[in-house]
């Protein structure tokens, strides 16, 4: 299965800039860029922008911060898909394979809360959600699921064909998600050998296995390399 993984990353709660680039996912646990140039794919991109305008950091406007409605989003999206429909007249191959079956599954992965504000549905049905789109002249049905543990991600490297994430990059640790917290993050790179540094004061809590620190004189900072 052809799948397309979008990452939000923001390193910092105080850096607000966002890095959203659809890549090429491989089971080998390799990520290959592979933009999307059609707008058909870029619209389905709303939902992961709304998403990253609902973590961002705004404090005064959590008290009275409506639930962030998946079924909405997707809406949305389908909307602009239908408005604006796609900048080339024919299916490119890879979108034509990936719609061949008339069915598209999402996984949008929601970060941790130090990004900001982010209030759930009670109803845990409303965390997913199934509707109808029309994309190049086709009927599509689009299922599309928020990702807010470990378990979820795992679930959806395997069962979902478009994922998008807005988390902590954690330096290339893996992603932190919403009800799992930054304690226990995805783990994205398995390779033998591959160390990830990160300045002590970037770690907030990780509880994982840690091969080692450092003091860089130079830089008049600690590190913690996992």
């Amino acid at each position: 299965m052809r799948r397309t993984f979008a990452y939000a990353e923001r390193s910092a709660p105080q850096q607000m800039g966002v890095f959203q680039q659809p890549v090429r996912f491989r089971k080998t646990g390799m990520l290959k860029l592979r933009p999307l140039p059609v707008k058909t794919a870029i619209a389905l991109c709303v939902a992961a922008v709304c998403a990253t305008a609902c973590a961002g950091r705004q404090p005064a406007a959590c008290r009275g911060l409506e639930p962030l409605q998946i079924a909405d989003l997707v809406s949305l999206a389908c909307r602009a898909v239908e408005r604006d429909g796609p900048r080339v007249r024919t299916c490119p191959p890879h979108l034509d394979m990936l719609l061949a079956d008339g069915r598209i599954t999402i996984g949008l992965g929601i970060g941790t809360r130090d990004l900001g504000c982010v209030r759930l549905p009670r109803r845990q049905r409303r965390w997913k959600t199934t509707q109808n789109c029309r994309i190049f002249g086709r009927d599509i049905i689009v299922d599309a699921r928020l990702i807010l543990t470990n378990d979820d991600f795992s679930a959806a490297l395997e069962e979902c064909e478009v994922i998008f994430v807005t988390s902590h990059s954690r330096f290339g640790a893996g992603p932190a998600f919403l009800l799992d917290g930054k304690a226990t993050p995805f783990l994205m790179q398995t390779t033998p050998g591959y160390e990830v540094r990160m300045p002590d004061s970037e770690v907030h809590g990780y509880q994982g296995q840690v091969l080692r620190t450092y003091r860089d004189k130079a830089r008049q900072r600690s590190f913690t390399v996992f």
